[in-house]
């Protein structure tokens, strides 16, 4: 295995998280042990920012030296805002309005705050707030998340909107709306640029459609076992499962 890795890129729910949303002492310890060798550590993932922050971090006590967030709208070094591709109030609430007229039910991310028609016990409860919708949001909306659209009125939604694209994921009837742009390959892209990395020096760990390109992007790619067929398929290597700390050994055999 190369040994001129300067940087570990790995997806959370299902990769890097077992199911149940932990993380084991072992792959806390393996993390750390290469955060001692000198190599980066980054966690991509469609989760937001402030969850990382608040939830996942102190409760795993192990603090990465990068975070994308949100699918690639967002990035930070060390806490610190390096990349972001939003959309306009303007454009924001003008899909508001087609969603609803659609049926479907909304959620909207913002710098701040996490709007929701009904909120829901889940680790976003913090910053979430009830919200009917009949006011304009004023922020730039880092995602619009929907449920209850079918596909005919989807697709003819989002035909008006060229500046977005449409997230979907295996394991929920979830549609996310970003920015063309809110991408975890560009925002590492852009992580790299300032760090002084290049792909070949990165490895990157992911299961589902929204891992591919990033994967396609770093010099190594490794799946999951439990990682989408096409996701394995983009790979060039299928470490163990996530409830078996799949990521952690496969690091440590390679790796350390």
């Amino acid at each position: 295995m190369k040994k001129n890795i300067k940087m570990i890129v790995t997806d959370l729910d299902n990769t890097l998280l077992r199911r149940d949303k932990t993380v084991s002492d072992y792959t806390v310890s393996v993390f750390k042990r290469l955060r001692e060798r000198g190599i980066l550590v980054a966690f991509a993932t469609a989760r937001y920012f402030r969850t990382v922050e608040e939830w996942l971090i102190p409760t795993i006590g192990f603090q990465p030296d990068v975070v994308i967030s949100l699918n690639g709208a967002y990035a930070y070094i060390n806490d610190r805002s390096l990349y972001q591709a939003t959309i306009s109030p303007d454009v924001g609430n003008e899909l508001v309005m087609a969603v609803r007229k659609a049926g479907g039910m909304v959620t909207v991310g913002t710098d701040r705050i996490r709007y929701c028609e009904r909120v829901i016990e889940d680790s976003h409860k913090s910053f979430s707030v009830a919200c009917d919708f009949d006011k304009p949001i004023d922020e730039n909306f880092h995602y619009m998340d929907l449920r209850g659209v079918d596909a005919v009125a989807l697709e003819k939604i989002a035909g008006n909107f060229p500046t977005l694209r449409i997230q979907g994921y295996t394991d929920s009837a979830l549609i996310t709306f970003q920015h063309i742009n809110a991408r975890k390959e560009t925002a590492l892209s852009a992580v790299m640029a300032q760090l002084n990395v290049s792909s070949r020096e990165v490895a990157t760990f992911g299961d589902d459609r929204n891992d591919i390109e990033m994967l396609r992007f770093c010099g190594v790619k490794v799946a999951v076992a439990n990682a989408l067929d096409e996701v394995k398929a983009v790979a060039n290597y299928v470490c163990g499962d996530c409830d078996e700390d799949g990521v952690a050994k496969w690091l440590e055999e390679n790796l350390l």
